[in-house]
């Protein structure tokens, strides 16, 4: 296991796991998720030292690699309108337990949510907060196998310390002419520079992407929070 933080914030943090046995480790199509079994601290009633398996599904956060698989997990914590609610069991686990080179089961990687490998059609990935996760595995696959192929990324997030990703993504800009980045904050900081860091203020909507999407034919992925949704 290897970790690696993605935002300023320290919120989001990035596991590349490693295969043990040093085989190769199965396929996956861009936009899929990884299953991880966590055992983690007993809840309230449990016995001191006691632990309870814990499965969840987190996006696998970049292309198919036979040497890893890599998953980017935002700490969950309790909602600011219910401060008394527990803290995500599983994110809090990943975030303050799991250290390199420590061991974790997870299951072959699956889900339906995936990019059309049709190079002809430009793909609009629309992402909100952590939902950027399986955006940035199609995103990669996509510039790294068919670089020809048109992709618009819209990104939305609070401010400049929520942003994930933010050198790797304006290095796929600069790198890329086909692929297109749009980076929203709903509310810049006093650090945040626009045209900089974001290029658009509020939030990812119909509006804006009739304004800044050329009219074409197009598939859409968009995964976000429900207020996005």
């Amino acid at each position: 296991t290897h970790r690696a933080y993605e935002d300023i914030a320290r919120t989001q943090c990035s596991f590349s796991l490693e295969p043990i046995d040093g085989a190769p480790l199965a396929a996956y199509r861009p936009g899929q998720f990884l299953t991880v079994v966590l055992p983690v601290a007993g809840g309230e009633g449990d016995a001191p030292g006691d632990t309870r398996n814990v499965t969840r599904c987190y996006s696998l956060s970049d292309r198919d690699d036979a040497s890893h698989f890599r998953i980017t997990v935002k700490r969950a914590l309790a909602p600011a309108d219910r401060p008394s609610l527990p803290a995500g069991l599983a994110s809090t686990h990943l975030h303050d337990q799991v250290h390199e080179g420590d061991v974790i089961r997870v299951k072959a990687p699956s889900g339906q949510f995936v990019l059309d490998p049709d190079p002809t059609i430009p793909a609009v990935l629309i992402g909100g907060g952590i939902g950027i996760t399986p955006l940035m595995s199609m995103l990669s696959w996509s510039l790294a196998e068919q670089p020809e192929r048109e992709v618009h990324l819209f990104y939305g997030v609070r401010c400049g310390a929520d942003h994930a990703f933010k050198a790797r993504l304006e290095e796929l800009a600069a790198l890329h002419a086909t692929f297109h980045l749009h980076v929203v904050y709903m509310a810049p900081e006093a650090g945040d520079v626009e045209g900089r860091d974001y290029q658009h203020t509020g939030f990812v909507d119909i509006a804006l992407l009739g304004r800044t999407l050329p009219e074409a034919r197009q598939k859409f992925y968009v995964c976000g929070p429900p207020v996005m949704m």
